[in-house]
């Protein structure tokens, strides 16, 4: 997505990643919303298959790329240029990608248990994912769309701020009991689950010299990115396994938050690439 926002609409890049990253959460909060109905109705491997009924769908409306022959046309050979391993600018957008969707999986998987051992239950705990769901699609909408028209020297602060959010979010879900916190957390951890992802595809977008840059920091930022991801609701697991308890886990959170914090506020200073 972000390559072919690049090439096709090269004046209007935040506005297309913002639509993109609205329609995205839109849809998460959909799956949020059906989630816990579905497995108490059908149980877990049914619900696990229902959602093949999107994948198959995605399929039919993407089947007229296929019958133009896109995928099969021959591509077109560009000179060789130097890797993006090479390019600390690609690795700090990587890593930026990968901490910002390590929180956001750990939220998804863990914060409605997190919240039911604190005594309110796994039906409220999903109300309370569901709800911070809410808060993050205005926020990834706008988001891009904001940081398309701030003035440079406001753009730092505003992402410095938005990733904050997750450190104050996750400090209240550590050490806070009463409803006001919780209140506290599905804003402070909606709003930057929203904004942030907007942020990590627009630095892609952004930050290519070219239509062909931009396909490899895509493929590069998202293949590494979503591997870094994939890993925290795996570690927060066994730490919860092995202490029994969800406070180390939390702590990691945290100390994620804030490198997230550095390497955006990094990435957003990087150089054109390429």
């Amino acid at each position: 997505m972000p390559s072919f926002v690049k090439k096709k609409f090269p004046k209007h890049t935040t506005a297309m990643m913002a639509l993109y990253s609205f329609v995205l959460n839109l849809s998460s909060v959909i799956g949020v919303w059906l989630a816990l109905p579905l497995t108490y109705s059908i149980g877990v491997p049914h619900t696990l298959a229902f959602w093949l009924i999107f994948s198959i769908l995605t399929l039919m409306l993407y089947f007229p790329e296929i019958r133009n022959n896109r995928i099969s046309r021959v591509k077109i050979r560009h000179k060789h240029t130097k890797s993006l391993m090479r390019e600390i600018g690609a690795w700090k957008i990587t890593i930026f990608m990968g901490l910002q969707g390590f929180l956001a999986y750990s939220t998804l998987a863990w914060l409605p248990a997190i919240i039911a051992q604190k005594g309110y239950g796994l039906e409220y705990g999903t109300k309370v994912l569901l709800y911070s769901q809410f808060v993050c699609v205005p926020v990834a909408f706008f988001g891009p769309l904001l940081l398309g028209v701030l003035r440079e020297k406001h753009k730092s602060l505003y992402m410095a701020f938005l990733c904050s959010l997750y450190v104050v979010g996750y400090l209240c879900v550590l050490l806070g009991e009463s409803q006001w916190t919780i209140y506290i957390t599905i804003v402070c951890i909606g709003a930057p689950m929203g904004g942030v992802f907007g942020l990590a595809l627009l630095f892609i977008s952004q930050k290519s010299s070219s239509v062909m840059v931009a396909t490899k920091l895509s493929a590069m930022v998202q293949g590494f990115g979503y591997l870094i991801a994939a890993s925290g609701p795996f570690v927060i697991g066994l730490l919860h396994d092995h202490f029994e308890s969800y406070i180390y886990g939390i702590i990691m959170v945290l100390c994620v938050a804030v490198a997230l914090n550095i390497t955006g506020i990094l990435a957003h200073r990087t150089k054109m690439i390429g």
